[in-house]
C-alpha cells in the first residue's frame, strides 16, 4: 500500500496532485491519502483505486490501516478504470496535451 499524508494547511498542498499518486496508480499499488487533499480525492473517487482517511486521529489511523491491509484487493484497479487512467493521466496523453498548447500558441504568435 502506499500513503500519502502531506500537510494540508497551504490550500497548495490540499489541491495537489503528488507524483507519488500516479506512479502508485499506474504500478497498481492501494492509495490511502489523507482526507483533506481536494484533488487527491476526486482522482481516487474516479479511479477507485484508494480510500481517504482522517490522519490526525492517532488512534483511529491504527485501525483505519489495518482495515485498509485486510481488504486492499477492494483496490486493485478495474479494467475500465485502468483505461480511464491511461487515457487521461499517462505520460502520453499528457505530452499529448502539452503539444497542444505549444502547437496552439505558437499559432497565434505567427498570425
Amino acid at each position: 500500500m502506499g500513503i500519502i499524508a502531506i500537510d494540508t494547511k497551504p490550500l497548495s498542498y490540499r489541491l495537489s496532485m503528488p507524483n507519488k499518486l500516479f506512479e502508485m496508480s499506474f504500478a497498481g499499488v492501494p492509495i490511502l491519502a489523507k482526507k483533506e487533499l481536494i484533488d487527491t480525492e476526486e482522482f481516487i473517487q474516479e479511479i477507485g483505486n484508494g480510500e481517504l482517511i482522517n490522519f490526525d486521529n492517532k488512534e483511529a489511523l491504527v485501525y483505519e490501516i489495518s482495515k485498509f491491509l485486510l481488504k486492499n484487493d477492494k483496490y486493485q484497479i478495474i479494467e475500465e478504470k485502468q483505461k480511464i487512467l491511461e487515457e487521461k493521466y499517462s505520460w502520453q496523453e499528457q505530452e499529448r496535451k502539452l503539444m497542444d498548447i505549444y502547437r496552439r500558441m505558437f499559432k497565434k504568435e505567427n498570425i
